[in-house]
């Protein structure tokens, strides 16, 4: 199963997979389902882009949206939402909807988002 699969079952039964309600919980809990695919071989298009472009999507999308001058202090994912939400379950529903979004932009267009995100810093820098 991809993640992107994955992502949505648990979206729809999150206590049966993170009983706690923890957003760094469900990092670890997708962490295990991405490394046990590329272990057995079973990783496919929808894991790599998430692998590959996710944290950084995710960087850009807050630039975007929440705090044009965010800064990218740590690189996993959890550590950006819990940054610009309130609380656990709020970073949880954000997690959710964001993935929505991201899973239905292509490749392409991610880079391009990431890559506008990193010249708005080489901007502010000059």
């Amino acid at each position: 199963m991809d993640v992107k699969e994955y992502i949505s079952r648990v979206r729809k039964m999150p206590q049966g997979f993170v009983p706690e309600g923890k957003i760094d919980y469900y990092y670890y809990l997708l962490d295990g389902h991405l490394t046990t695919n590329r272990m057995n071989k079973m990783n496919n298009k929808e894991d790599e882009k998430f692998i590959l472009y996710f944290s950084k999507w995710l960087w850009a999308w807050v630039r975007n949206h929440v705090d044009k001058n965010y800064e990218l202090k740590a690189a996993l994912w959890y550590h950006i939402l819990k940054d610009i939400t309130n609380s656990e379950s709020e970073a949880i529903n954000l997690f959710f909807d964001l993935c929505d979004e991201f899973f239905e932009t292509d490749e392409e267009t991610l880079q391009k988002i990431i890559d506008e995100a990193y010249e708005m810093d080489d901007e502010d820098n000059e």
